[in-house]
């Protein structure tokens, strides 16, 4: 028939770079809050928690 199947995945919102890093804030962010949350009952936090989440993210991106 001259023609091709294909088969595609498409995000219903934004692009596949978004849902990806959407995947990963997911995932980061429990480790995350609970850490910050331990180091707060030692009293030893360290802030900036949204930060950390975005660079634990961007490691599961990059593949670990």
């Amino acid at each position: 028939m001259g023609c091709d199947l294909v088969y595609a995945l498409v995000p219903r919102q934004g692009t596949l770079h978004d849902l990806a890093e959407r995947r990963a804030t997911e995932q980061a962010s429990p480790d995350i809050l609970a850490v910050e949350h331990t180091m707060a009952l030692e009293n030893q936090a360290v802030g900036r928690v949204k930060e950390k989440i975005q660079e634990e993210a961007s490691r599961i991106l990059k593949g670990k």
